[in-house]
């Protein structure tokens, strides 16, 4: 069986904690793999499992369906413009017979959570929206992932879904449909990067959008998390880039932290790195890869000035040699900064 997560401990250095401390990866999925490994992990959820597991909890045919997409699936993801696929976990809720009850869970290997520092981030998109736009609800369990006796009782997050066409389903606008509660994507339109409007006049594409919760309720607790894909007769919900992260040691580590929160994952990496941060305010930021002697040998942002929120960003470090280096990300003065080990 193939292990898909893993142990990552880099140098973390930032000035505005006043001391240092140690980034740990707790768990990092991106599906980007030779070959189909949800063929490795578990169907059904007896209450231990140790690896990942995606349960088919419906039992519904979806339509166009092949025998491996009944839950959760493997697949090339693009959508409006893109020219370039990400390999993705996707779930239908368009079944046979336009039935209701779609219930896929995906949930992930159980994790012991150090202290209060840890941060769970993934992204999500929906295939079309706003009409018959999909949803789920990310849960959490401690010590059992057992999902006929009711274990997954915390709710972390929850994705609004499409729930019926009270005006004009051909012109996407949020007064002509209704929603389950919840998020809707791209905060219901106001992030036009995290949906595409250019490929039809009455339907939207969804991009993958980055979302984060924090886990410091959980700290010292050994927790399993899933994603609930609970949408009734949409069609098609992705997921993408799973991690989990904090620091080793002190978990009190303040309102700075919380709010600052620059990842970078992942680490090794290859060729491209993926960076989050969240800010608090809209100010100018800057970003820049340096060598272990401190010559700047990539500058990947140039004091641009951002909005409030979270922000997440891909680049290419091909041109990079092996070795180690530091990024460093400055928002209005303070800094942070982490190793980055390139392979």
């Amino acid at each position: 069986m193939t292990k898909t997560y893993f142990l990552l401990p880099a140098l973390l250095c930032a000035g505005m904690l006043l001391r240092a401390q140690t980034a740990d990866t707790l768990l990092y999925e991106n599906f980007n793999w030779d070959y189909d490994h949800t063929e490795d992990w578990e169907l059904f959820p007896t209450g231990s499992e140790t690896t990942f597991v995606n349960w088919d909890a419906d039992g519904l045919t979806p339509n166009g369906s092949s025998a491996l997409q009944f839950n959760w699936y493997w697949a090339d993801f693009t959508n409006g413009t893109d020219t370039v696929p990400a390999q993705v976990l996707a779930s239908k809720s368009w079944l046979v017979g336009f039935l209701t009850g779609n219930r896929n869970w995906f949930i992930l290997p159980p994790l012991t959570i150090p202290n209060d520092s840890y941060t769970f981030h993934w992204k999500s998109a929906p295939y079309q929206m706003l009409r018959y736009m999909d949803g789920y609800t990310v849960l959490a369990a401690e010590g059992t992932n057992d999902v006929l006796q009711d274990a997954f009782t915390d709710t972390l997050f929850q994705a609004a879904s499409m729930l019926a066409i009270v005006g004009n389903g051909q012109v996407q606008e949020l007064s002509n449909f209704t929603f389950t509660d919840g998020y809707i994507h791209s905060n219901g339109l106001l992030l036009p990067e995290y949906f595409d409007s250019t490929i039809s006049a009455t339907l939207y594409y969804g991009n993958l959008e980055p979302h984060s919760v924090s886990l410091s309720a959980y700290s010292g607790k050994t927790m399993y998390f899933a994603f609930l894909h609970d949408s009734d007769d949409d069609n098609l919900m992705v997921l993408d880039d799973i991690l989990i992260t904090g620091s080793i040691g002190s978990g009190t580590n303040g309102a700075a932290v919380e709010d600052f929160r620059f990842v970078t994952f992942p680490n090794p990496v290859q060729n491209k790195l993926n960076v989050m941060f969240r800010l608090r305010e809209s100010v100018a930021v800057s970003l820049q890869v340096a060598d272990m002697s401190g010559r700047v040998v990539e500058q990947l942002m140039t004091s641009n000035t951002l909005s409030a929120g979270e922000h997440q960003q891909d680049y290419n470090l091909s041109r990079l040699p092996k070795g180690s280096y530091s990024i460093t990300l400055a928002v209005d003065g303070l800094t942070m900064t982490k190793v980055l080990v390139k392979q």
